[in-house]
């Protein structure tokens, strides 16, 4: 179903480019039209180049905090890259070379949910973990571990969050340290923004658990995944998987390839019915225009199709 939506998504977002104000005052349109349509409350924020446009929020407040759900995802993958630059992660090490013990899974694999990792054992740990302090990325590593060889191919996509709570226990074994501390240090404060744990989520931090008022998280998406950002200067030199033609999974995010610049873009929602009922969704247009939203319901896959589609032709002037 991930990859469905994918390949409905990629041709929404095709190197939409605007300008300013008016760029920003369709997309909020666009936005609050999907929200109402969906009866939910959210709020948005538009950036150009960098330099905030417009934020709204609509039944709630812009400058809250939100759910980043697996949109933050990315910071971990954000973290990782920067690890690796610093010689601490080679993408070529292996689980087993790292902890000594466990599958061969490659830190590149991981990344791009090609590890062949199929059970995912945090659906329905999620359930137990909601509301409870404390990151479990340990609690599935060690599931992992014990369940040995995984019994998907390597190399193909499957998408799994187990995937990043690994890569969140990696990072806290080779550096010694919490994975909000490195990955706050190292991918959250270069973009000159904090993000701190939900106190809902934030079990899931390192696949899903990190909170962001939406202006901050569009800031820190240009930062990185802008045309002059480390994974959106040259997505292709970093791990990445085909999933359509000049479409790809990369580091934390999809992105699509052509001659106006690469568009990064990505989903996110925790759906606990009763319970929690969230979503979000950043997008970065041609390097240049990024788009970030929350809001509070559990939207299917063809709601989230159409709020890309909205978007994307609000950003395009239409």
């Amino acid at each position: 179903m991930v990859l469905r939506l994918v390949l409905l998504l990629c041709l929404a977002a095709s190197g939409a480019q605007a300008q300013g104000t008016a760029a920003a005052e369709r997309i909020i349109a666009a936005f609050e039209t999907w929200l109402e349509t969906n009866e939910t409350t959210g709020s948005i924020a538009v950036l150009r180049h960098g330099a905030p446009v417009a934020t709204a929020g609509f039944g709630k407040e812009a400058s809250a905090p939100v759910e980043l759900a697996s949109v933050g995802k990315a910071i971990t993958a954000v973290c990782v890259d920067e690890l690796v630059r610093d010689g601490r992660l080679s993408y070529d090490d292996t689980l087993s070379l790292l902890m000594g013990t466990g599958p061969d899974l490659r830190i590149a694999d991981l990344v791009v949910h090609t590890s062949g990792l199929r059970k995912d054992s945090t659906q329905r740990a999620m359930q137990l973990w909601l509301d409870r302090s404390g990151h479990r990325a340990m609690n599935v590593l060690e599931k992992v571990i014990d369940r040995g060889t995984p019994k998907g191919a390597v190399g193909a996509y499957h998408y799994n969050n187990e995937n990043y709570a690994v890569l969140g226990a990696l990072i806290e074994h080779v550096t010694g340290e919490s994975y909000e501390t490195v990955c706050h240090d190292r991918a959250v404060a270069p973009a000159g923004v904090t993000a701190t744990p939900s106190p809902r989520a934030g079990a899931f931090l390192s696949w899903g658990g990190w909170q962001m008022n939406v202006a901050d998280f569009a800031r820190w998406h240009q930062h990185w995944f802008g045309r002059d950002g480390r994974i959106g200067a040259a997505p292709l030199d970093l791990p990445h998987v085909e999933l359509a033609k000049d479409v790809y999974h990369g580091p934390g995010s999809f992105v699509r390839v052509s001659a106006q610049g690469a568009n990064f873009w990505y989903f996110g929602a925790l759906c606990f019915p009763l319970r929690m009922n969230t979503g979000s969704y950043a997008v970065t247009w041609g390097g240049v225009l990024t788009t970030v939203v929350a809001y509070d319901t559990c939207a299917d896959w063809d709601d989230m199709a159409a709020l890309d589609l909205a978007l994307g032709r609000a950003a395009l002037g239409g």
